[in-house]
């Protein structure tokens, strides 16, 4: 095969590299078993890369040190410059912004060490598949050659997007590891561990999106989509740390249908923690009754230790509530600006923050054989059930005053002022008008739907939407009521 062959696999190689480091020729060096180093300006130029079991792996350790090595350092030949300097981090949040531009969103910040080593572990490993699919083995003419390589590519991309947008980011990395990947709590002496799993509603509690963006389904003739795993209750001896895998399944009975993507993801509280503990002194205590349930017991006792660790490591409540503002201004922002006659009427209407969630919505009628079809009416209706959870959320903190007084003056300010402008708009009452059209038109397919999935949420009024549709009330009208009073409530803060 002639060297012109090979030039589509050379731009495809270029953007990645270029991409990652912010320089074409790089190469490694490795010093022992544990520590590696990065050379950025200096190594083979990919231009001359042929393709060969050689050239893969240099690239393949390129890329394996740079994002999975503990001990990795960044040097760059030549004289160093400011904007020359580079770590992992920068790695990650440069991977990160390459598979953006591939509509991939790995959009996550990890606070958990640990968790920040399985996402830098994930980046490689879906950057790897793309240069499997360069170091192919190919054997046709060029025109047949680069089509193929350019739709394996492709395809290659569309695998890894499918898996971002639809399974959770836990489930992704934690993916082959091991207890001692988790965050580990050990102690002295200690001669058991067990594996604890803070859940999903803890994570999200604390997470950056402390405001849930999703709708929790189940089908009705399922007890639950997905269940915890046996392995959160069984206790192992200190020494198979390394060998027992995290078998991972979100620990929640209902699919969640995000239906609003946000940019960024800060995930504070780890998922999983392994902790380390003395089995005897923590048995013998029991009563005979109480040792007939003794995985459960030390699961609740290491649970609440893990608890008091991640408040004490994790959690900072002033810059929870400020991400919990900002947050509230993201979805106002954007609930206030959609076409409401649009997104009712018109099926090629859809906010690219939508688009996710509808992505996700079609995966659960997949996964629960109800078929697709009136997907887009049933995915509106579901926006317009969320809109009144989020309407809910501000009536929770019409009534916070802790919420309210944590919050600094100048961040409070801004917020005032971006409030008293979303009290005076319009757009509201466009979508209360729109959705009981919708509604009316669409009541024996969403009935129909209703009848075969349960859809776990809150109702402020205490009675359904459907009820208060009747009274020409709508998720939307309900939202500008909760706006004008959490714009009250905020406020009166001088008057406190």
């Amino acid at each position: 095969m002639s060297t012109k062959q090979t030039d589509i696999r050379h731009d495809y190689l270029y953007g990645i590299v270029n991409a990652v480091f912010d320089i074409k020729v790089n190469s490694t060096r490795r010093i022992d078993d544990k520590k590696v180093i990065v050379i950025r300006g200096r190594g083979k130029e990919i231009g001359k890369c042929t393709f060969t079991e050689l050239y893969q792996k240099y690239f393949n350790d390129l890329f394996e040190y740079t994002f999975t090595y503990d001990q990795c350092e960044f040097e760059y030949h030549g004289i160093q410059k400011a904007n020359q300097k580079f770590d992992r981090r920068i790695a990650i949040n440069n991977a990160i912004e390459y598979f953006r531009k591939k509509s991939i969103m790995l959009n996550y910040v990890f606070h958990s060490s640990a968790e920040q080593k399985l996402f830098s572990k994930l980046i490689y490993r879906y950057l790897k598949q793309l240069l499997d699919v360069l170091f192919d083995e190919y054997d046709m003419k060029k025109k047949e050659f680069e089509k193929t390589i350019n739709q394996n590519f492709k395809d290659a991309l569309n695998k890894i997007r499918d898996e971002v947008d639809t399974k959770d980011i836990y489930e992704l990395i934690y993916r082959d590891a091991k207890l001692s990947d988790a965050e580990l709590l050990s102690y002295d002496g200690a001669d058991s561990v067990m594996l604890i799993d803070n859940g999903y509603e803890y994570i999200l509690y604390y997470s950056s999106e402390s405001i849930a963006t999703s709708l929790k389904l189940r089908p009705v003739d399922k007890e639950f989509v997905y269940s915890r795993s046996d392995i959160s209750y069984n206790v192992y001896s200190i020494d198979s740390k390394n060998s027992k895998p995290i078998i991972y399944t979100p620990n929640i009975e209902y699919y969640p249908i995000n239906i609003l993507d946000f940019q960024r993801k800060e995930m504070f509280v780890p998922r999983f923690c392994c902790v380390e503990f003395k089995y005897n002194e923590t048995i013998d205590p029991l009563e005979d009754d109480e040792k007939k349930y003794e995985k459960e017991y030390i699961y609740y006792k290491l649970s609440m230790q893990v608890s008091e660790y991640v408040k004490k490591e994790y959690i900072r409540t002033e810059k929870q509530e400020t991400n919990r503002l900002k947050h509230i201004e993201e979805i106002l922002g954007r609930l206030l600006q959609i076409n409401y006659r649009k997104l009712f009427n018109d099926d090629r209407y859809l906010k690219s923050y939508f688009k996710l969630g509808l992505k996700r919505f079609r995966k659960f009628l997949d996964i629960s054989n109800l078929g697709k079809d009136n997907e887009l009416i049933l995915f509106r209706y579901l926006v317009s059930l969320w809109v009144d959870e989020f309407s809910h959320v501000l009536y929770c903190a019409s009534s916070n005053q802790e919420y309210k007084n944590s919050i600094d003056e100048k961040t409070f300010s801004k917020h005032l002022n971006m409030l008293s402008d979303y009290v005076e708009n319009k757009n509201l009452d466009e979508a209360n008008k729109h959705f009981l059209e919708f509604y009316k038109c669409n009541k024996m397919t969403i009935d129909s739907f209703k009848k075969k999935v349960e859809i776990l949420n809150v109702n402020y009024f205490n009675s359904s939407i459907e009820e208060n549709i009747g009274k020409g009330l709508s998720p939307y009208s309900h939202l500008k009521e909760a706006i004008s009073e959490y714009n009250g409530f905020l406020s009166s803060k001088e008057d406190d």
